[in-house]
């Protein structure tokens, strides 16, 4: 399953957003290339 799929697939969920998303892929999917960009302040 690709990154966009999940990330499709997840977000249609109340309360599942982007960085939700991403969290799911760095650590339960053990995605490498995921980094989430958003929590850069």
């Amino acid at each position: 399953m690709s990154d966009e799929e999940v990330n499709l697939g997840t977000q249609k969920l109340r309360g599942v957003g982007r960085w939700t998303v991403q969290m799911l892929l760095i650590f339960a999917l053990l995605r490498q290339d995921v980094f989430p960009i958003d929590e850069l302040d």
